[in-house]
């Protein structure tokens, strides 16, 4: 972490082990999450230990939405939400395969979500597509 007005950066106590990576903030600022050691994780913003939300593969893109949901992409595995508390993730938006969605981010309202999908066939992100998906539904497009 770094202040605005400071130049050093210094590590955030409970982040160092497990090689953490992905952070993403909590949209009131009290926490920050990161994927570190097989599992979503947050901590407050001085530090301490870290409180696991749940299991979860290195993140395609993580963000925390102000209806007090996490989203997390999962490539192939489609786009995942879960409560910041709850531990049980549910998967929001399915691909179908040789797809993959990445960078999942909760509109103002709560009723749709941006990602980035890369369709069958497209070796590079260079060619992709932005979609939004109606909370509930389960499909791109």
């Amino acid at each position: 972490m770094r202040r605005m007005d400071g130049l050093e950066a210094t590590p955030i106590r409970g982040t160092e082990q497990g090689d953490g990576r992905s952070p993403f903030f909590s949209p009131d600022g009290q926490w920050i999450g990161f994927w570190a050691d097989g599992q979503l994780k947050r901590v407050g913003p001085s530090g301490g230990a870290p409180v696991v939300i749940c299991e979860a593969d290195n993140p395609w893109g993580v963000s925390w939405g102000e209806n007090n949901t996490i989203l997390y992409g999962q490539g192939d595995a489609g786009i995942w939400k879960v409560a910041p508390t709850s531990g049980k993730p549910e998967r929001i938006i399915r691909v179908e395969e040789g797809e993959q969605a990445h960078g999942p981010q909760m509109l103002p309202g709560g009723d749709w979500v941006l990602f980035t999908f890369r369709p069958k066939g497209v070796t590079s992100w260079d060619v992709r597509r932005s979609w939004r998906s109606r909370r509930g539904q389960e499909s791109v497009g």
